[in-house]
């Protein structure tokens, strides 16, 4: 009896352990981040929900493996440091990790706006970065620059054209920015310091801890779904969600 009360009170001692370890990452990243992403009108940026592994490394009280995020998690961090459209309450929350060079991310994005439509105030669809892992590729650049538009309350719009236009080269980045009539200085400040830095590469370590190998990746809640999801299968997996509130 004394034995097996231990075993337990361990148990609940290490997932504690563990969601602390994520939340004081996400903190740190918070704390580096918050003078260029705080917006009037949003809510405090914040940890939303964890999808934590339960069951990683009960029998090690000292956490010796742990590495990272990596099998602490099992789904998407849900927090408002990700651009979102859609009802911030939504009990039904689309998580896309995207790059804004990959013509099939848009396709799907598509997809999910008409069902946004569709579902009103019961979704909520969250971005997340996922670019090419090389800090001067266009992918990564491009990634730099809608955060940079995030400040200034125009990341949808910045995302929108950076789409629309299939990017080239740094040049187009600049005259969206103009096109978008974006505070200049602000925003090649932002993007010529690689400001938005932590939250991407914070995006992209999220992806990697929970097995992510390619874009668009696509997750309802906690539920990951591999290759493009039609309108009809979103409508079927949201109503079956729905119902089982």
């Amino acid at each position: 009896m004394k034995k097996e009360s231990i075993k337990i009170s361990s148990s609940l001692f290490i997932l504690f352990s563990l969601t602390a370890f994520v939340i004081v990452s996400f903190l740190y990243l918070f704390l580096n981040s918050k003078n260029h992403y705080s917006s009037k009108g949003r809510k405090v940026y914040a940890i939303e929900q964890l999808y934590i592994n339960e069951n990683y490394n009960k029998d090690d009280p000292y956490l010796t493996k742990a590495s990272g995020f990596k099998n602490l998690i099992v789904g998407p961090v849900i927090s408002n440091f990700d651009p979102y459209l859609g009802s911030f309450d939504a009990p039904i929350k689309i998580i896309v990790y995207s790059d804004f060079t990959c013509k099939y991310c848009f396709e799907q994005e598509k997809i999910i706006k008409n069902i946004l439509k569709k579902y009103k105030d019961k979704l909520r669809f969250i971005w997340k970065d996922y670019p090419e892992s090389d800090l001067n590729s266009l992918s990564f650049k491009a990634s730099l620059a809608a955060r940079c538009a995030q400040e200034q309350d125009k990341f949808w719009e910045f995302h929108d054209a950076l789409y629309t236009s299939m990017i080239v080269d740094e040049n187009e980045i600049y005259e969206i920015s103009r096109n978008l009539k974006l505070d200049h200085d602000l925003f090649e400040t932002c993007f010529e310091e690689k400001k938005p830095l932590p939250l991407i590469l914070s995006n992209i370590e999220e992806a990697n801890a929970i097995g992510i190998i390619g874009v668009p990746a696509v997750y309802i809640n906690d539920k990951e779904f591999i290759g493009s999801v039609s309108e009809d299968d979103f409508s079927l997996i949201i109503d079956s969600m729905l119902k089982n509130e």
